[in-house]
C-alpha cells in the first residue's frame, strides 16, 4: 500500500510538470511578415541591339548570320530595337525568255555553319506593353547601276511564321498573307503587337527548315519580257522599319535598316 501511494504521487507530479512546460512553450511562439521587392527600368537606353537568335529551335540561342546568304542589317538599337533584318541574294542565272521564279539563299549561322530560314527579329524592352509594328518597303524596282530596270520583277515573301520564346499572352502577330507580294514604294506590315502585347523578343520567319519550305519562301519572279543584261547586277533597297503603334503617342521614331 505504501509503495502504491508513492507511485501515484510520482505520476501526478510528472504530469503537472509536463503540463507546465507545454504552456510555457506556447507562450514563447512569435511570427512576422515581410515583403520581397524588385523594380525595373526601361532597357536598352544605352543603345545597341540584342543578338539575333535561332528563328526556329527551342530553346533558342544566339546565332551569327553570314555568307553565303546576303548580309543582313541591324537598327541602331534602343528600348524598341530591330535586332536583325535579312538581305536577299537571288544568286546568278542565265538570261531567260521565259517567266522565272528564283529563290533567295538561306541564312548561314557562321558559328555552326548551319542554314536557317530568312527572318527578322524585334525586341521591345520599353516595359510599357503598348505595341509596335514591323514593316517593309521596297524602295524601287531592281535595277542596274546605270539605271536599267528589271521591269515586272516581283519580290514575294511566303509562309510567314511567328516565333518567340515569350509566353503566349504577349505574342505578336504576323501577316496572314502566305504569299505576300512586295510592291515597290508601298509599305507592307509584316508583324505587329497590339496594346498589351509584344514585350520581349519576337521573330517573323519565312518558311521552315523542318518541313523544307524555307528554301522557296523568299522568291523573285522575273517575267520573260524583262530586259536582262548579262554580267550586270540588279539591286534594290529594302527598308525595314520598327515603330511604336501610332496611336500610343510615345514620341518613338522607331528604327530603319
Amino acid at each position: 500500500m505504501k509503495n502504491t501511494m508513492k507511485m501515484m504521487v510520482t505520476v501526478a507530479t510528472l504530469t503537472s510538470i509536463a503540463g507546465g512546460m507545454t504552456a510555457l512553450a506556447a507562450g514563447e511562439k512569435d511570427s512576422a511578415t515581410t515583403k520581397g521587392r524588385v523594380n525595373f527600368t526601361t532597357g536598352g537606353l544605352e543603345g545597341g541591339t540584342l543578338p539575333p537568335t535561332h528563328p526556329e529551335e527551342k530553346p533558342s540561342f544566339p546565332i551569327q548570320p553570314g555568307e553565303p546568304g546576303e548580309p543582313g542589317g541591324q537598327g541602331e538599337g534602343g528600348p524598341l530595337s530591330l535586332d536583325f533584318a535579312p538581305g536577299f541574294n537571288f544568286d546568278v542565272h542565265e538570261v531567260s525568255t521565259k517567266d522565272e521564279e528564283y529563290s533567295a539563299k538561306l541564312i548561314t549561322d557562321t558559328n555552326t555553319d548551319e542554314e536557317v530560314a530568312n527572318f527578322a527579329q524585334v525586341s521591345d524592352r520599353r516595359g510599357t506593353s503598348t505595341g509596335w509594328e514591323l514593316s517593309l518597303t521596297q524602295e524601287d524596282q531592281f535595277k542596274t547601276e546605270d539605271g536599267s530596270e528589271l521591269n515586272g520583277a516581283e519580290l514575294h515573301l511566303k509562309n510567314s511564321t511567328y516565333f518567340s520564346m515569350m509566353p503566349e499572352m504577349t505574342a505578336a502577330e504576323v501577316t496572314k498573307e502566305q504569299d505576300l507580294k512586295i510592291t515597290p514604294e508601298t509599305t507592307s506590315v509584316l508583324m505587329e503587337a497590339n496594346d498589351g502585347k509584344g514585350m520581349g523578343s519576337h521573330t517573323i520567319r519565312f518558311g521552315s527548315m523542318a518541313d523544307g519550305s524555307a528554301a522557296d519562301a523568299v522568291t523573285l519572279k522575273v517575267p520573260g519580257t524583262a530586259i536582262q543584261y548579262a554580267d550586270k547586277e540588279y539591286t534594290t533597297t529594302l527598308n525595314w522599319n520598327i515603330n511604336a503603334k501610332p496611336d500610343n503617342n510615345e514620341g518613338e521614331n522607331g528604327q530603319e535598316v
